[in-house]
């Protein structure tokens, strides 16, 4: 085996294999071909695989390596700087290697070759920025002059202008040769956003998230990597798209929780693009009228800049906020109190636009037995049923289990069951009653589940062929609605009550969104809140649009509990089909972890999650918490290696969850 040089490969295995590579020997015939980031097919076993090259080693490992078989494409798929970030992903978030690469790079399919084209670019003015958008655009500027990672938040009330500001960062730093990433946190703003930068950029961009064919991402990945654009706008995966001359990451809403991924590697593109600007010398812009606390403590702590734009522009005043205290509402009196329903008859009797919000579909949340309280749960998850009026079925929304509606309670035979709660069909139902003039639209997962529904809908609210829009969280989501003087939350409430300590900022970020939905095009806009918690801050906060007074409260009560940003967490989740087995496995992952927990290292466990089974599944958790990421990744690989390798597929790793159910 002299003379011959050796190739280092992480082998694309169907297998949960550990985060290890193979060593192969490179056979005369591709001496010169292969190099780092190659595709190769290679023996693995009685198989034939295919695997990427991450490496030439000086020496072999065993006295006999297998030959390499050929190279799969003769192009590349990473270089050092991309294999580097797919290292410190699988690291920081206790993933494999092959499962980065998997996430990071385009399906395996050839290329169709198929001709794009490239629309010009704009040659129109550039439009007249205020003078905070100007101070914004000069930050930037700066940043991008000096060469070096830096990460500014954009904190911009709604209708500030932040769009305009990325744009013309944009404009300047592709002026320099250099290249851009816009991260958005939902597919559905792509084709809105996509058309604005269009009109700016013309072809010199290229859209990547996941609803793509195969082909397709192959393509425009195969583009970016050669160079061939110099804008990238897409979700979450787009962090990864390996612009060679990248300078800029933008993330559009950054506190959008959507911008973390639920399976492996859970990764936050947040972070990943605070690594990846360190490896290019890039400049990443967090752009938000409602940033997370952790990112705002940064700014206090000096590690991020602020670039703040408070006015809006060409709007007005914000919104009049009202906050109606269901407590003092009559019992019985439906799902609008009376300050409501005035506010939209109102409404329509001046032909203004009317948005309502409800985060809850169906229409009960569940059903309860007036006689002895029994509920209807999901039989394969520990969660109530909800009841569906127009199918007469009880539905789980984990599962997707479904039965018909019951008449009799299977624990005391009474006919006097209570449908409890609201959800956004029982508010349809209530809206066609009170107002049965009105043209109305309801937008949820149940209304949008075909494709092309959630535009279809979005359509025909913009183009007034409707007075009505009711929606769940999405309709909050930096959509321009014309002409919407009203906003009604239904139930502020609903996201308070979740066992989640980060429940409180995500109330008062959504209705800060929502709020932002009216009182454009110079029309009045008033927002009507209704709860049963008018005193909690987060609700307080939000009627004084006053992100430093929520933010000055809920930091106070994150350092007294040591949660984030004063602590780092680890989420453990073990899951299997019988309880005992996660009971077991969960102990015993405290006793190995416990061996090595070292000083402001706290285990917090085990216990059953939240939701304790979903799917047939039993879920138990344990919780890391301290200060150090390394003194908690120490721990947690010490107390993992101890682990019975049977006992470890049961095992779930999140770092710095967002959820904790």
């Amino acid at each position: 085996m002299e003379g011959k040089r050796f190739a280092e490969v992480v082998v694309d295995s169907p297998a949960r294999l550990p985060d290890k590579s193979f060593h192969y020997s490179i056979p005369s015939e591709l001496e010169g071909k292969v190099t780092l980031g190659s595709l190769v097919n290679v023996p693995f076993g009685r198989q034939r695989l295919k695997g990427f090259v991450i490496g030439f080693p000086e020496k072999a490992v065993f006295p006999e390596l297998k030959e390499l078989l050929s190279i799969a494409d003769e192009t590349p798929f990473f270089n050092e700087e991309m294999l580097e970030l797919a290292r410190w992903v699988a690291k920081y978030y206790y993933s494999t290697l092959k499962e980065v690469l998997h996430c990071i790079l385009p399906p395996k399919v050839l290329p169709r070759h198929k001709k794009v084209l490239m629309p010009k670019v704009s040659s129109r003015s550039l439009p007249r920025l205020t003078s905070e958008q100007e101070n914004a655009l000069n930050l930037i500027k700066e940043a991008i002059d000096k060469g070096q990672p830096e990460i500014i938040l954009l904190k911009g009330v709604t209708g500030s202008g932040k769009t305009e500001v990325y744009l013309q960062a944009i404009s300047y730093l592709l002026g320099k040769r250099r290249q851009a990433i816009v991260l958005l946190p939902e597919i559905s703003l792509t084709p809105q956003t996509e058309v604005r930068f269009r009109e700016r950029f013309g072809g010199r961009l290229v859209i990547l998230h996941s609803q793509l064919s195969r082909g397709e991402r192959y393509e425009r990945w195969r583009k970016v990597q050669g160079g061939e654009v110099d804008l990238v706008i897409g979700t979450r995966l787009a962090v990864f798209a390996p612009l060679p001359r990248l300078g800029l990451i933008i993330l559009d809403e950054e506190q959008e929780t959507s911008y973390k991924q639920k399976k492996n590697p859970r990764y936050h593109a947040r972070e990943v693009a605070r690594y990846r600007a360190k490896l290019s010398r890039a400049v990443v812009i967090l752009s938000s009228a409602v940033p997370t606390l952790e990112s705002y403590f940064q700014v206090r702590s000096s590690s991020y800049r602020l670039a703040e734009l408070k006015q809006r522009i060409d709007l007005g005043p914000g919104p009049k906020i009202e906050v109606v205290d269901l407590r003092e509402e009559e019992r019985g009196k439906g799902t609008f109190s009376k300050k409501l329903s005035g506010e939209i008859r109102e409404s329509l009797k001046k032909k203004e636009r009317i948005l309502l919000f409800l985060n809850q579909r169906g229409y009960s949340p569940f059903i309860q037995c007036f006689s002895c309280g029994f509920i209807f749960r999901c039989p394969h998850c520990q969660v109530s049923l909800t009841y569906y009026q127009t199918k007469k079925m009880i539905c789980c929304h984990y599962c997707n289990y479904q039965e018909r509606a019951p008449h009799l309670c299977p624990q005391c035979q009474s006919r006097a069951l209570n449908l409890r709660g609201i959800g956004t069909q029982r508010v349809e139902e209530e809206v066609r009653r009170l107002f049965p003039s009105s043209r109305f639209l309801r937008m949820d997962k149940d209304t949008t589940w075909r494709r092309g529904e959630y535009e279809k809908i979005l359509t025909a609210f913009a183009k007034g062929e409707a007075d009505i829009l009711l929606g769940t969280q999405m309709v909050a989501k930096r959509l321009d609605f014309p002409r919407v003087a009203l906003v009604g939350v239904i139930n502020a409430d609903t996201a308070l009550n979740l066992a989640d300590f980060r429940a409180s900022e995500r109330t008062f970020q959504l209705l800060v969104q929502l709020a932002g939905r009216c009182g454009r095009e110079g029309i009045p806009g008033k927002v009507i809140i209704q709860t049963y918690n008018p005193e909690h801050h987060s609700i307080k906060s939000a009627q004084n649009l006053s992100f430093l007074q929520f933010y000055e409260q809920e930091i106070a009560y994150r350092k007294e509990l040591n949660y984030p940003p004063f602590s780092h967490l680890i989420n453990i989740v073990i899951r299997s089909n019988t309880e005992s087995k996660v009971k077991e496995v969960a102990h015993k992952l405290k006793r190995t972890l416990g061996d090595k927990e070292a000083e402001n290292v706290q285990l917090l466990g085990p216990s059953p999650c939240p939701l304790s089974r979903i799917r047939d599944k039993y879920r138990w958790h344990l919780m890391l918490r301290g200060k150090s990421m390394d003194n908690l990744i120490g721990i947690l690989n010490s107390g993992l290696t101890k682990l019975p390798k049977c006992d470890y597929n049961y095992v779930t790793v999140d770092v710095d969850p967002l959820e904790m159910l």
